[in-house]
């Protein structure tokens, strides 16, 4: 990557940045490009031309987050035992809880601009799909190997793991309930 290059990533990530805090904090309609270049340290040319418009940014934050919350780099070979099991449990309880504290205030943005605008519920509605879809490979295997509690389905147990697991749950136990994350992990 060239030295321009470089610099242009750097700015749209300032760019994003800043606008996942104040998206969070005060809400789309109510966060202005002249508060998100502030805050960026840019100014509001720099802004359009990377991002005609908010719901560009919008779409790079969702991006963003979606890209980080994916399972695609946990091992995904079939547990054979319920020891093995429980470590992939684990391990996606913690790229979950990493996720989800990563980007606090991604889903907080993505909230608010969903709010606002429903057009964006298409989006966070596919990317919960995926996920899910992520999940159900492991609990397919789960119940292949008779690792699911008699009368639980592969698809009841990922309807059950994409809940707990959710960046809406995470905000809701840790940033509107007060708990830790380390709480929230071990629960």
């Amino acid at each position: 990557m060239s030295k321009r290059e470089t610099n242009t990533t750097a700015i749209k990530e300032r760019i994003v940045d800043a606008a996942e805090v104040l998206f969070d904090q005060h809400g789309v309609s109510s966060t202005s490009l002249v508060s998100i270049a502030r805050e960026a340290n840019v100014s509001t040319g720099t802004i359009f031309a990377y991002y005609p418009a908010k719901s560009d940014i919008i779409r790079a934050i969702l991006r963003r987050l979606f890209e980080k919350s994916t399972l695609k780099d946990l091992p995904s070979d079939p547990a054979r035992t319920p020891e093995e099991a429980m470590e992939q449990i684990r391990a996606i309880v913690q790229k979950a809880v990493d996720a989800s504290v990563k980007n606090a205030h991604g889903v907080g943005a993505a909230w608010s601009a969903i709010q606002l605008d429903p057009s964006f519920s298409g989006l966070w509605e596919r990317e919960q799909s995926r996920r899910w879809n992520e999940l159900k490979v492991f609990t397919t295997q789960w119940a292949a190997s008779g690792l699911l509690k008699s009368g639980v389905s592969a698809t009841q147990a990922a309807d059950i793991l994409w809940s707990m697991t959710g960046p809406l749950v995470f905000r809701a136990f840790v940033r509107e309930s007060g708990w830790n994350p380390e709480q929230y992990d071990r629960w």
